[in-house]
């Protein structure tokens, strides 16, 4: 039958509070090391409206902590939108360890030469939370 577990148990540790673009000026220094978390890290970002952090599109992306052991530092890619896709964001962040940095990039806007608008500004890094 298994074993029962407490929801509570899972509900993670909130590791950073950006609030960033995480352009490359932008380093999220982590209060754990990802090493030390059960699982890993969910990132979670949500709109940037009217120079303020929205609570609105929030997107929750899990990173596994096997994967920052074997490629700590590595530049990850993350696509991002509204609901309805009126605006389309990439976000490229490289996760270490300790911390998480930025790139230029996460803050621009334009066509790509495939043809799809991106707003890129449009998306702030909320939370880093431990699993």
């Amino acid at each position: 039958w298994g074993e029962w577990v407490c929801v509570s148990d899972y509900a993670g540790t909130l590791l950073a509070e950006p609030g960033m673009y995480m352009t490359s000026g932008h380093v999220v220094n982590l209060s754990e090391p990802i090493s030390k978390q059960n699982n890993g890290i969910v990132l979670v970002f949500s709109e940037y409206v009217n120079n303020a952090v929205a609570n609105q599109s929030f997107h929750t992306i899990f990173i596994p902590k096997l994967v920052v052991d074997k490629h700590n530092g590595v530049g990850h890619c993350f696509q991002l939108s509204t609901s309805n896709l009126e605006y389309f964001a990439t976000k490229y962040l490289y996760i270490h360890d300790t911390h998480i940095t930025g790139h230029n990039n996460n803050n621009l806007t334009g066509t790509s030469s495939c043809g799809i608008t991106y707003t890129n500004n449009r998306f702030v890094l909320r939370y880093v939370i431990g699993v």
